[in-house]
């Protein structure tokens, strides 16, 4: 008989196992960001110093598009539940922990591809980087991966991120989580 040890987190906006909150962050620009923000003030500056209308909503265009692009990274980001099944629930050191990951997806997010990593601590070793199903709520994305314990001691796998990017790739967004697996 198999025993495991599971423990459910659901998204931010409702009650959660775990007491710790998410860690917040803000959407970093791409190198496109900056290049485009750069193209649109260059346009601006030529259509100023030539006095060309024609010049000038093009380079509005250009300034403003970025600034869209992060109001839809920031007012709909996806949103997961995240279960973590142990086998054995407890292990020793030097023995493989194998670890289980289901997310799904609660609210559907962006129409690019977003990659989730199940950050465990340092001692035990590396979770496994994977891409999520967020096509439609409800779906749901397993990964599977060995820990190995090196030393004795107590350990949580306190880590989950996912990061996403916006339509149009100028930003991309990393949510650390805060659920817990003792």
């Amino acid at each position: 008989a198999r025993s495991t040890s599971s423990t459910t987190c659901a998204p931010p906006s409702l009650p959660r196992v775990a007491p710790r909150p998410p860690m917040r962050s803000l959407p970093r620009p791409t190198g496109r960001t900056v290049i485009v923000w750069a193209i649109g003030v260059v346009l601006l500056l030529v259509a100023i110093g030539l006095g060309n209308q024609d010049l000038l909503w093009p380079s509005v265009f250009l300034l403003v598009l970025p600034l869209v692009a992060l109001i839809s990274v920031v007012i709909r980001p996806p949103r997961f539940t995240l279960e973590r099944t142990l086998d054995p629930p407890t292990g020793q050191a030097g023995q493989p922990l194998s670890v289980r990951v289901n997310v799904t997806t609660v609210r559907s997010g962006p129409l690019t591809a977003v990659f989730a990593e199940d950050v465990p601590d340092p001692a035990l070793g590396r979770g496994v980087p994977f891409r999520l199903d967020t096509t439609e709520a409800g779906a749901t994305t397993s990964a599977e991966y060995v820990l190995h314990p090196q030393r004795r001691g107590r350990f949580e796998l306190s880590g989950f991120a996912y990061r996403f990017a916006d339509f149009l790739g100028l930003w991309v967004h990393t949510v650390r989580g805060g659920c817990v697996t003792p």
